[in-house]
């Protein structure tokens, strides 16, 4: 709490000078009481208790606070005119001042969800700094220098990537995974768009990770087949991400990423009471972008929220992308149009582990395949599927679709 949150609470009750409630009174005291010392000391009690328009001093408005912290809620303070007076607590049922108490629950739920925001982004902004901190003790990467093409070429280009689950380990006649094979599906996938983009003179590389980058927590046979924990995982992941990245350097002069939230990297197993932000892709994000902090990939946070993200191409067209979990492959033009209000061209996600696309009212729909390929799930329900990355290249009005086959082990 500081200074300026103590302020704003003040100013949010919108109540004149001296006349405040008892049960105001006792939430703005508390609030007081969670200042630092050096902020007390530069707006102590005493102008407290005049901005608030008390006849009493500071000390003794202090001294009623710490009363009425020890009698668990009863207030000593006559309604309305500011007088301290004896310590009274109810004696009977019918003495309980029920619209007050509801003014007294109402108030410290708001207090306590200010204070509850303001301890999560704390903690977001620690785990932030670990992870920076991790990065900067790495050896930096070297220098790639990008391709140089002919200015009067305009095409761009996305790839697609999703779905690379580290953390699984899985063997069967059909397909091999471990973070070996992943390093070299990806390794394939750099050299590959590499080459395509050469092939049309690419200008402009959109990344898009449609998440799923870590096998995470949230199912039990997620945790079973799990080689390490999750924050191995997703410091493998990022890093793996971060090398993939600055191997593409050289795909195009200009290279754009952008993320969303996916449902393996979530940190509550129950769906339900997951809030999508806080997800483990926050991490592999920051971790790549202070990782390529000196290349030429403009890492680019222009999201509608962080499940969904659009943006125009050059021929302007527009684009919607997300990872797929909370849209059916029939329900993607539906939402994607419902929830930026304009017509969408193309729509991308990934989630399915299978390649796809279709046209749907003239949206281009592209469900991108996977980089693990087959695993236990859907070895288990018979979906078998190669594993495969997207690149889409837009020259003009054209679109043309690369499938690039990871089949290697």
């Amino acid at each position: 709490m500081t200074k300026h949150d103590l302020m704003q609470l003040i100013e949010n009750l919108d109540i004149t000078p001296g006349h405040y409630s008892d049960a105001e009174l006792y939430t703005i005291g508390l609030a007081y009481k969670s200042l630092s010392n050096s902020e007390k000391q530069k707006y102590h009690w005493n102008m407290l208790a005049n901005d608030l328009g008390l006849d009493i001093t500071g000390n003794q408005f202090r001294h009623w606070i710490l009363n009425e912290q020890r009698k668990d809620g009863s207030l000593a303070i006559k309604g309305g005119d500011n007088k301290i007076i004896e310590e009274t607590k109810p004696t009977a049922v019918g003495n309980f001042d029920g619209d007050h108490y509801k003014k007294v629950t109402e108030l410290r739920d708001y207090w306590n969800a200010i204070r509850a925001e303001k301890r999560d982004e704390a903690r977001v902004d620690s785990l932030k700094s670990i992870v920076l901190n991790a990065v900067n003790e790495l050896k930096q990467l070297p220098q790639v220098d990008a391709w140089e093409w002919r200015k009067d070429v305009f095409k761009e280009a996305i790839l697609l990537l999703s779905d690379l689950h580290i953390g699984v380990v899985y063997e069967s006649n059909y397909n091999s995974y471990n973070d070996l094979i992943a390093a070299k599906r990806l390794d394939k996938l750099a050299i590959d768009t590499i080459n395509y983009c050469e092939q049309h003179e690419i200008q402009k590389l959109n990344i898009l990770n449609l998440g799923d980058m870590v096998q995470g927590i949230i199912h039990t046979n997620a945790r079973m087949y799990a080689q390490y924990d999750v924050i191995t995982q997703t410091m493998k992941a990022a890093e793996l991400i971060a090398q993939f990245l600055h191997k593409i350097i050289k795909a195009a002069p200009e290279i754009t990423y952008r993320s969303c939230v996916d449902n393996h990297a979530r940190i509550m197993t129950n769906k339900n009471e997951n809030v999508e932000n806080e997800n483990l892709y926050r991490i592999i994000d920051w971790y790549v972008e202070e990782r390529l902090k000196n290349s030429n990939i403009k890492f680019i946070k222009d999201n509608i929220d962080p499940s969904l993200g659009k943006f125009d191409l050059l021929n302007g067209k527009k684009v919607c992308f997300a990872h797929g979990h909370l849209d059916s492959s029939n329900q993607i033009f539906q939402h994607f149009i419902g929830a930026t209000r304009e017509f969408i061209d193309y729509g991308f996600v990934g989630h399915r582990h299978s390649s796809k696309s279709k046209e749907y009212q003239n949206m281009n729909i592209i469900i991108n395949g996977s980089i693990v390929g087959t695993e236990q799930y859907a070895n288990s329900i018979r979906a078998y599927s190669r594993p495969s990355q997207t690149l889409l290249v837009f020259d003009n009005d054209n679109l043309i679709i690369h499938k690039i086959d990871l089949s290697i082990q």
